[in-house]
């Protein structure tokens, strides 16, 4: 848990970084990133939908077992800093066009890296809390559980955060 957040701060601080070295240029790169992997949750949600997610239910890569230790828990930490839920899209555009701005008005890298890595600590705090205090563990086990339990509301679900982030991606600008 904390190789996981402390990696997700620190790839999210790196991405503050960028955002403030290049400066607008990020926008337009995140926004791709964003879209494409906002297409897949579309994609999963139509798999769970028609009743075929089992299409995706097979091992690729390494097991989840190889990631349980600190390695796979950073390796995942800086994989997740690259997405994010879409109820915190609006947040991390208004972070990435401060920091782009900031690195355009020539302050320090630090401002912006500073900005990132507390929005990507923030974002962990619900796997904090899963890990430290049972209950919280146990009302996450019981929303999967529903979510299975649901799978055609699961895919309604998927689609619409999904097309809602897609739409926010390519016509939401920050000017």
């Amino acid at each position: 848990m904390l190789a996981f957040t402390a990696m997700r701060t620190l790839a999210m601080g790196m991405l503050g970084v960028a955002a403030s070295l290049v400066g607008s240029w990020f926008l337009g790169f995140q926004k791709a990133v964003w879209i494409a992997v906002e297409a897949l949750y579309v994609g999963i949600g139509i798999l769970y939908m028609s009743g075929r997610i089992a299409l995706l239910k097979h091992s690729l890569g390494p097991s989840v077992a190889r990631l349980a230790g600190a390695r796979g828990s950073a390796l995942l930490g800086a994989l997740f800093a690259l997405n994010i839920p879409a109820c915190a899209g609006p947040l991390l555009l208004g972070l990435l066009a401060a920091a782009a701005a900031e690195g355009a008005s020539g302050r320090t890298l630090a401002s912006g890296f500073a900005m990132l890595a507390l929005f990507g600590f923030a974002l962990s705090l619900p796997i904090v809390a899963a890990a430290l205090f049972p209950r919280a563990r146990a009302v996450f086990d019981w929303l999967a559980r529903l979510a299975q339990r649901i799978p055609v509301w699961t895919g309604v679900l998927f689609v619409a955060l999904g097309a809602w982030s897609i739409w926010f991606g390519f016509f939401v600008s920050i000017a």
